[in-house]
């Protein structure tokens, strides 16, 4: 629980409600068993159609029937970006789920053993899980791998395998196997990956557009490799018609909507386990429609199937899984990526030529002089690199530019400030596959949200990436979120890292946030410098200051994590001034800013791009006064005016 708006007692939304596990295995129960009709329905139409006119059919009726429903279910929010990045998520559904899923079954069957294909269809689940691993930062623990083992054993018992007459690897059946293997995979990879594209999509969404790419690519195929006659489809009976109906309204559209709902609730990793359903119920409805026989083995096999899925649900909710260990998406990457954070991240400007254009030439020279300067790491574009003045396609290429330039020499934080999720949740995965080290986004503070609106926000956020993230928050109107809610998102989210706070008197709450995540996520204090010596002691891991002073401040710093206060001070105070009159307005920081890069001989213009503040002739020279103290203290310090230049040193530029 944790104070509202108006102090009441509100909780903040967990990833999965406490209920959410047990409805979710229900839900997959009625979901496998439309799953299950596809088998049987298909087996009627190959009789008459070849496999790929057979796919086809019920996937364009499905596209068909659910496209009108796209813009209801959409209501009044607004459809998908898109982007060259959403195209390629659903090329890759389509080509490497969808169509190998469809096809790789039916024709790897026909040039292998049934009981080739029993044992190879085993491997769904866990290739599912090994996918959500890779994919989507999974993790697999104790007692999933013991779930997998349980719903494995009463799979065997059910399903009464001829194992004498198995021949995986045989020369006879090895394309056959291999067909029903990559049918397994494109399983495993759909399964998988909607869960990433659900971040873009709304469920109907990502079903009729999925199935439209698969149309069209199945579509060529039937016409290369098949090749049908009007008459085969005019000669087909109703019962082929009602079985392809089925298939597409049952075991393609309502399961996967049905499949969609419970992968935003629960990991991809525990849904895959119902997939060892299937053959159980197949079991089943053959003792229903042909009276075979129940005997013990299926019983107590069915028995050990639903025990693995359940314990395999766990009947937990996202905090009892976080405190066992589980992470959701990014957990994986988020290892791979740890890095610490100890000292200046300064925010590069965007350098404009005279006609306001991006001066790319001199975002090279501004990574340089932040590597030379001893910055732990850069972040852009944010408010300091006037991001709200760029377009889309300035701000994702300025983050491409410095993560080449930077060559793996500096971590690059991109920033993604929108009050939109769908955008920052698009514009983050495009800087992720750019190549940024980690992502930086602001609080929304354009209106009043609370906590629990907030959480879902980033909830969602941390769910689409697999980088680290870190949260900015200046809320001019209040206060800054608690330290309640970076402990449980930080919970739920491992790979959520680090909090920048704007605000005065803060050290009580950077001493508050550092207790409750055990020293997990690291506050970084923002507003120019301005309050850093006040919070070291209380446990900042670092400053994120314009890039101007980065150098002294990165001398600062130093001197006070040392224990050489004093020292600190001495450079801090000759700063301050220079910070104090920068932060009265976001643009004055602008000019300042960029006339002291100029300054320093590492800009070549300070232009500040429209609508800009208009400085007044005090304002200038203020600044031109304070630039020329600035200049002085590195001559003090032996400090180069322009450390990427080092023959420039000591002189005036």
């Amino acid at each position: 629980m944790t104070p509202g708006e108006n102090g009441e007692t509100v909780s903040l939304p967990h990833r999965v409600h406490k209920r959410a596990p047990i409805q979710c295995f229900l839900v997959l129960v009625l979901v496998n068993l439309m799953w299950a009709f596809q088998f049987s329905g298909a087996k009627i139409a190959t009789e008459r159609l070849g496999p790929i006119a057979v796919a086809l059919i019920p996937l364009a009726f499905s596209t068909v029937l659910f496209a009108p429903l796209v813009r209801v279910s959409r209501g009044k929010e607004p459809g998908p970006r898109w982007t060259p990045v959403v195209w390629r998520d659903l090329f890759l559904a389509s080509t490497l789920g969808i169509v190998p899923a469809q096809l790789g079954l039916t024709w790897g069957v026909e040039h292998s053993l049934a009981s080739n294909a029993s044992v190879l269809t085993l491997t769904i689940p866990v290739l599912t899980a090994l996918m959500a691993v890779m994919l989507l930062g999974e993790r697999m623990t104790v007692i999933r791998w013991l779930s997998f083992a349980l719903a494995i054993s009463g799979v065997l018992m059910v399903s009464d395998i001829d194992w004498k007459s198995v021949s995986i690897f045989s020369g006879t059946y090895l394309l056959g196997n291999l067909l029903i293997l990559a049918s397994c995979l494109g399983s495993a990879f759909y399964n998988t990956y909607t869960k990433k594209l659900l971040e873009t999509f709304n469920p109907v969404d990502l079903l009729v557009y999925s199935f439209l790419v698969t149309d069209l690519e199945l579509g060529v195929l039937m016409l290369v490799f098949e090749r049908p006659r009007s008459a085969a489809f005019t000669s087909l009976g109703a019962g082929v018609w009602a079985s392809l109906l089925t298939i597409a309204i049952l075991s393609l559209s309502a399961s996967m909507l049905l499949y969609f709902w419970v992968i935003e609730k629960i990991d991809v990793t525990q849904a895959s386990l119902s997939i060892y359903l299937l053959p159980v119920f197949g079991v089943l409805l053959s003792t229903v429609v042909v009276r075979e026989k129940i005997t013990a083995s299926l019983m107590f096999g069915g028995l050990l199937v639903f025990a693995g899925d359940i314990s395999g649900y766990g009947l937990r909710g996202a905090k009892e899984d976080a405190e066992l260990g589980f992470t959701g998406k990014g957990g994986g990457m988020a290892k791979a990526n740890e890095f610490c954070l100890n000292g200046i991240i300064p925010i590069i400007p965007t350098p404009f030529t005279v006609g306001e254009q991006v001066d790319w030439p001199s975002l090279s020279r501004l990574i340089d002089f932040a590597c030379a300067a001893g910055a732990c790491a850069i972040c852009l574009p944010a408010y300091a690199s006037e991001f709200y003045k760029l377009c889309e396609v300035e701000r994702l290429r300025l983050v491409a530019e410095a993560v080449r330039h930077a060559a793996g020499r500096i971590p690059v934080f991109a920033q993604v400030n929108f009050i939109s999720l769908m955008q920052a949740l698009e514009t983050a995965r495009e800087a992720q596959d750019a190549g940024a080290t980690a992502i930086a986004a602001a609080v929304p503070r354009m209106f009043a949200f609370g906590e629990p609106d907030l959480y879902r926000y980033f909830d969602r956020l941390l769910s689409s990436i697999d980088i680290p993230l870190l949260i900015q928050d200046v809320n001019p109107s209040g206060p800054t979120v608690t330290a309640r809610f970076v402990s449980e998102l930080h919970r739920a989210h491992p790979h959520f890292r680090w909090i920048k706070l704007e605000e005065p008197m803060m050290s009580p709450k950077v001493t508050a946030i550092l207790e409750a995540t055990n020293g997990e996520v690291g506050v970084l204090e923002g507003w120019g410098g301005m309050y850093m010596l006040d919070l070291i002691p209380a446990g900042i891991c670092g400053v994120m200051p314009g890039l101007a002073v980065s150098d002294l401040l990165a001398k600062v710093f130093q001197l006070a994590v040392n224990g050489d206060m004093a020292g600190a001070y001495k450079i801090h105070e000759a700063v301050l001034p220079q910070i104090v009159l920068s932060l009265q307005h976001m643009e004055l920081f602008h000019h300042a800013e960029k006339r002291l890069l100029v300054a320093r001989g590492i800009l070549q213009e300070a232009v500040v791009r429209q609508l800009a503040l208009k400085l007044d002739g005090h304002t200038e020279d203020r600044i031109s006064f304070l630039n020329e103290q600035i200049l002085a203290l590195l001559d003090r310090l032996e400090l180069p005016h322009n450390p990427i230049l080092p023959t420039m040193a000591g002189k005036a530029h």
